[in-house]
């Protein structure tokens, strides 16, 4: 993107956040290019480690590989994602919710009317998502591929009896940007069906919210 490297947005976002460790994944084709560029062109202040991986594996496969580097809670960026968010403020309502899983959540674009005589702007592409907010609390409750839905949205009774008003919208579009907590890495490994982040780990953890068992590999909290 203008002659700059989409790898460096993804860095700057975590530098200017106060980050101080990444480790960058690519594909044995692509790890000379990107170990140039990280090591002779990049001046940021993160110096990230360069793991190869296969480039069939899906994004949760990709996780498993490199689970022996993830000691603490962390951050999964897309390599095609540019935003100006800040992601301190993410990673602190990630704290202080005690959150399993943050997702960003990209609106939809305000809509602009085209001027007289010019063709209308065409639609996003991409697969759409039935998307569940609590308005109120921005938690996230309901995230289902409209491919995998037929006539019928399934929500969970217990779901909508703790939120009785649910905001729920097709024009969200998942940003690629996740904050997990380190315990996710378990779950992984106690189902390795679990492949890809997107479409079946996050819904599956969102599914499983008010599950009155807890999920492979979720600690579990004693109460007084």
């Amino acid at each position: 993107v203008a002659n700059t490297p989409l790898i460096s947005f993804q860095l700057h976002l975590l530098e200017r956040s106060g980050f101080k460790e990444a480790i960058v994944t690519t594909s044995q084709a692509a790890y000379k290019e990107m170990w140039d560029y990280l090591t002779q062109v990049h001046k940021g202040s993160i110096v990230p480690e360069i793991c190869v991986v296969d480039e069939e594996l899906e994004t949760a496969d990709v996780l498993r590989t490199i689970k022996d580097k993830i000691k603490k809670d962390f951050v999964v960026i897309s390599g095609d994602l540019i935003t100006d968010v800040f992601v301190h403020h993410l990673a602190d309502v990630h704290r202080i919710n005690d959150a399993t899983c943050t997702v960003l959540l990209r609106g939809p674009k305000p809509e602009v009317k085209p001027p007289a005589g010019a063709k209308p702007a065409k639609a996003e592409g991409g697969v759409l998502d039935y998307v569940g907010l609590d308005p109120k609390q921005s938690q996230l409750l309901c995230l289902v591929s409209a491919a995998d839905v037929e006539e019928k949205l399934p929500l969970s009774r217990k779901m909508l009896q703790n939120h009785p008003n649910v905001s729920i919208s097709t024009k969200m579009l998942d940003a690629h940007f996740y904050i997990f907590s380190h315990w996710v890495m378990n779950l992984l490994e106690e189902m390795p069906n679990l492949t890809s982040i997107k479409t079946e780990l996050i819904p599956f953890l969102v599914k499983h919210q008010y599950s009155s068992k807890p999920v492979p590999g979720q600690p579990v909290r004693i109460t007084d």
